[in-house]
């Protein structure tokens, strides 16, 4: 398990974000996305109806983007196509990716209001292997990890794999 702290990222709401921030929130979904990988961007109308779900419940959501040529205004107008509210915090450096052991994406890290790693890994099990899927998930990993958290009971399963687009120099 990691855990992350010390970190501030430039996000597209127009101000910082910071692992002084996760105190703000029962727990605090990084959601490492690229706005190039397909699987990326298939999930983004479950991510938009999970952060719906569990956003006023108390659950905060970010959306990091990492790799040394991103841009805020690109992934301020993917956040916008792609209709997610959360912000998106732009990581040129890939240090919390590195700090909270994400290597693809898709892959979420939940972090409690301390900053301890809680969950890390798949969305949900509809990818089953490079160019393998199924046509709907059966196991939704991520509402299963914030449904125990939310009942203050253990996650059954805290770490799963991440499959999709390697994070840049991660893979």
């Amino acid at each position: 398990m990691h855990a992350a702290s010390g970190w501030e990222l430039p996000g597209t709401d127009g101000r910082a974000h910071s692992s002084r921030d996760l105190g703000q929130a029962k727990a605090t979904v990084l959601i490492f996305m690229a706005t190039d990988c397909p699987i990326s961007n298939r999930y983004a109308p479950l991510l938009h109806r999970i952060e719906t779900e569990y956003g006023p419940r108390g659950i905060a959501f970010l959306a990091v983007f990492s790799g040394p040529g991103t841009k805020l205004e690109t992934v301020r107008q993917h956040l916008i196509e792609y209709s997610l509210a959360m912000p998106g915090l732009v990581d040129t450096t890939d240090s919390l990716a590195r700090q909270t052991g994400a290597r693809a994406t898709p892959e979420v890290v939940v972090l409690s209001p301390g900053g301890a790693e809680l969950y890390r890994g798949r969305i949900d099990n509809q990818y089953v292997a490079w160019g393998k899927t199924r046509n709907e998930a059966t196991v939704s990993d991520l509402q299963n990890a914030l449904d125990s958290i939310l009942a203050s009971k253990p996650i059954a399963e805290p770490v799963t794999k991440a499959l999709g687009c390697g994070i840049n120099g991660l893979d």
